[in-house]
């Protein structure tokens, strides 16, 4: 069961199943907003892997892979 619409404005319906349907589920329980649920579920596979995965920048620079992320809501 789905509980967004195609026409959403954040785009939930292109993510991989499992994570989409993870910010749905989440996004359903909390009552939280679409685009909060997927920039933490985002945040926390960021900090999940970057101890095994490095990405090699312009320069030949190598560091771990990472996200910078800021939410700003109303409680």
């Amino acid at each position: 069961m789905s509980y967004i619409k195609p026409d959403t404005p954040y785009p939930v319906y292109a993510q991989p199943s499992m994570t989409g349907n993870a910010i749905i589920e989440t996004q359903h329980n909390e009552k939280a907003s679409l685009a909060m649920t997927t920039t933490s579920l985002l945040t926390a596979m960021s900090i999940a892997c970057q101890n095994q995965i490095d990405v090699c920048n312009p320069g030949n620079l190598r560091g771990p892979v990472n996200i910078y992320t800021m939410v700003l809501a109303d409680s």
